[in-house]
């Protein structure tokens, strides 16, 4: 029996539409996810009726299935919870590149839409997105995308705020100037302009904004940013009660709007885009990552890893309008621009820094007490439904279904060992021999059939106890 691991059970189901040097590709990526969780790797001919059966007798944190099939199955989706804003979701993945014509022009009927690159991005790149989907404290906030300590600079953006000079702001910060991205600052650019765009141009940000108009010193965004050795991170959070998750994924739907439009470079520069929209509070959440493998450099117009989703309020971990101090350390504030003078400078105003903190406490109150009351609105709407954003109590599995699981594992094994033979027998009969893949092949091999053998000695034991018991 495999030991449990931090992120439970994944399903995995393989796609047969891969050629053979992707699929190796992928056997990789799967290797690392591995040293999380155990893997349930599921044929390519698995049906999604199949899989709903499955799910009866098994408990998945997370179901992986290849991006088209993500995009049909909608009956998984209504089975794990239309609604949901937590627990265990499902993702599509693409470990070739995906032109956005290949997609449909339009969302699926789902409130949610996660297509995660498997083709371009390091293995290691693609396990933290893995981590922060298969677990709820990680889903939200900029964190669980960067290593342990790793520093982030963050400021409220207010009403009529120009642009200015946040790109030399963020260009001169030591952790940015001193590296290797600043080979990437073209990018850092062009997302730092569009977030700012979906404040000031889409958002509340906005003079003629009707409901915040009046609302002097409000903050109407909060803005974070972070790095480490391998990922660059921006996080916007602002309150847009008029967006719907339907407006949120045909506004982001790839090939939806033009390359040259906001939404358009967000995806096409950026190596994954988030969006999340808290369920019951009017606020929105975008981040924006780049990665060491250069994903969207490689490919800026195929698909990149896409994640829109509803989220519920009690998975912000990384509370809007923090602001730095002894309770978060992590936090510094991002140097000031001057009026006067448009080098950047650390405000030094004692008072305004009072006043900041002030209104980002004021501020944090509010949406606790926010995020307090939808909690138990969306508890008593759970309670009058049924539960339904939860998955229902999975019965365990019966004897006869183990038994013939164990022997579709068993002849699965022997077809895909003979499969091993076939083709390290062709490989050697070609003209230009292989070694390398011979042995890599062998390995395989040898690999399954001492599987295969424990699976054996595990159910002779288990004949064994049994005719004991009954001697």
């Amino acid at each position: 029996m495999q030991p449990d691991k931090k992120l439970g059970k994944i399903a995995f189901v393989l796609d047969d539409r891969l050629p053979w040097d992707r699929a190796k590709a992928l056997t990789q990526t799967m290797n690392v996810l591995r040293r999380d969780a155990n893997m349930e790797l599921l044929r390519a001919a698995t049906t999604e009726e199949d899989l709903l059966a499955k799910m009866q007798a098994e408990r998945y944190s997370l179901i992986m299935l290849p991006w088209h099939k993500y995009l049909d199955w909608l009956k998984l989706d209504a089975l794990l919870g239309k609604n949901r804003g937590s627990g265990p979701t499902a993702c599509g993945y693409f470990a070739d590149a995906v032109d956005v014509s290949m997609l449909p022009p339009h969302p699926p009927q789902m409130q949610r839409a996660i297509l995660i690159d498997i083709h371009r991005l390091h293995p290691l790149e693609v396990r933290k997105i893995v981590q922060a989907l298969a677990t709820d404290n990680r889903r939200t906030g900029i964190r669980p995308l960067l290593e342990p300590g790793s520093l982030i600079y963050c400021e409220s953006w207010y009403a009529n705020q120009g642009m200015g000079e946040r790109s030399d702001v963020i260009e001169s910060l030591p952790e940015l100037k001193d590296s290797e991205w600043k080979q990437r600052l073209n990018s850092i650019r062009i997302l730092l302009n569009c977030l700012w765009s979906m404040v000031y141009e889409y958002g509340p940000g906005k003079s003629d904004d009707s409901q915040l108009a009046g609302a002097k010193g409000v903050p109407r965004a909060y803005f974070q940013f972070g790095l480490d050795r391998s990922a660059i991170a921006f996080r916007i959070v602002f309150p847009q009660p008029n967006w719907k998750m339907i407006d949120l994924l045909e506004s982001f739907w790839p090939g939806k709007a033009p390359f040259h439009h906001t939404y358009g470079l967000l995806q096409t520069h950026a190596d994954l885009l988030r969006i999340q929209s808290v369920t019951n509070a009017p606020e929105i959440e975008v981040l924006a990552v780049l990665f060491q493998s250069r994903a969207a450099e490689q490919d800026p117009f195929k698909l990149h890893s896409l994640w829109i989703e509803p989220i519920s309020p009690r998975l912000i971990t990384e509370r809007p309008f923090e602001a730095p101090g002894p309770q978060s350390p992590h936090l510094k504030q991002l140097p000031m621009v001057s009026q006067s003078d448009p080098k950047p400078q650390l405000l030094k105003d004692e008072i305004s820094k009072v006043k900041d903190l002030f209104i980002s406490d004021a501020n944090s109150k509010m949406r606790d007490l926010q995020k307090l009351l939808a909690e138990k609105d969306e508890l008593i709407r759970d309670l009058r439904m049924g539960g339904v954003s939860t998955a229902p109590a999975l019965p365990p599995p019966d004897a006869e279904g183990l038994l013939e699981a164990f022997q579709e594992k068993y002849f699965e094994a022997r077809f895909q060992i003979r499969q091993f033979e076939n083709q390290i027998l062709k490989i050697q009969q070609a003209e230009n021999k292989d070694p390398d893949k011979i042995e890599e092949l062998r390995i395989q091999m040898t690999q399954l059939i001492e599987r295969e053998k424990q699976w054996i000695r595990f159910l002779a034991e288990t004949l064994k106890i049994a005719r004991e018991a009954k001697g």
